[in-house]
């Protein structure tokens, strides 16, 4: 395939985003009537951010929510959700074999894990075949939210989903705007992600996207973590800064804040702070997903694939 065919394609997929996150809503989710301790989210790569980004929107529950890649201990009376969009992760399916007679479901379209989970008669949510490995994120994330409703932890998503739709569209010129001006702005930087506790999953997010897209080095590190010791060494001209902030997370940390912002001088903040915390985390997904289109497009690199990774997961 030609670049220009290649790109057009790989845009196709980003903007697609509005539409994967109505349909995979509608994703078909059981009714698990257990009564759990915890909730024990566990995947890589993107199965672990979508494990992150639900946790941040449900935000506190009855039961606790603990997001991990390698559970050391699951209790008798947790709930186990593993996550794999291929159902092939090593990762995965040692955790599967290590807890298999624990509570478990399992969120695949198939694979290994698929057959384990049918073998040893787990739950499971099955998803919709062949979509491409970088654009799995909504039928992970929403699916895993419909669940939630189920089994009476949090009100019904629908209305949400309907207006975060609508709000994705509107803002999606001046998205697109933002994520171009980062991407030029990165140059031969190093982008270094600085967020803070509500958009962990967004700012990761961000930076897999600018490694697996774009093939740069990339750095990301929590706010107020930073302060205790990553700012010693900065500024720094081989940087390039990006923040993303919630308000209410950093409200008690307003004269640190102004100070980092004043010390970095040169960077870039992620605002659109018109929407609420829910709305501003999957704006955020959305525009890790552009910077990654743009800088690859910059950068001459092919967004998607990723010979070296898969190579490693084959061994």
């Amino acid at each position: 395939m030609k670049r220009d065919e290649y790109l057009k394609e790989m845009y196709e997929h980003v903007l697609s985003f509005p539409h994967l996150m109505k349909e995979s809503y509608g994703v078909d989710v059981l009714r698990l009537r257990n009564k759990f301790d915890k909730i024990i989210i566990m995947g890589m790569g993107g199965s672990y951010i979508s494990g992150l980004i639900v946790k941040e929107l449900v935000g506190d529950l009855k039961i606790p929510i603990e997001v991990c890649n390698l559970p050391v201990l699951v209790g008798k009376k947790d709930l186990l959700i593993l996550m794999s969009y291929s159902g092939n992760s090593k990762e995965v399916l040692e955790v599967f074999s290590r807890f298999k007679n624990r509570q478990m479901l399992v969120v695949t379209s198939g694979g290994k894990l698929l057959r384990l989970a049918d073998k040893n008669k787990k739950d499971k949510i099955l998803l919709k075949k062949n979509l491409h490995q970088r654009f799995t994120l909504c039928y992970q994330i929403f699916p895993l939210l419909k669940l939630f409703e189920r089994m009476g932890l949090i009100k019904s998503n629908k209305i949400f989903l309907e207006k975060l739709v609508r709000m994705m569209i509107k803002n999606q010129n001046e998205l697109e705007k933002q994520a171009k001006i980062v991407s030029n702005r990165i140059g031969k930087m190093v982008p270094v992600i600085y967020y803070s506790e509500s958009f962990y999953g967004s700012g990761y997010r961000l930076q897999t996207s600018l490694e697996e897209d774009a093939k740069v080095v990339s750095h990301s590190s929590k706010i107020p973590e930073v302060f205790h010791n990553e700012i010693e060494s900065l500024p720094n001209k081989n940087f390039f800064p990006i923040l993303m902030m919630g308000n209410k997370d950093v409200s008690f940390l307003k004269k640190e804040v102004g100070f980092f912002k004043r010390l970095l001088g040169n960077y870039y903040e992620f605002k659109f702070y018109n929407l609420n915390k829910n709305e501003r985390i999957i704006l955020g997904l959305w525009f890790a997903d552009f910077v990654g289109y743009y800088l690859s497009k910059i950068k001459k690199t092919k967004m998607g694939e990723t010979l070296i990774s898969d190579k490693v997961k084959r061994l």
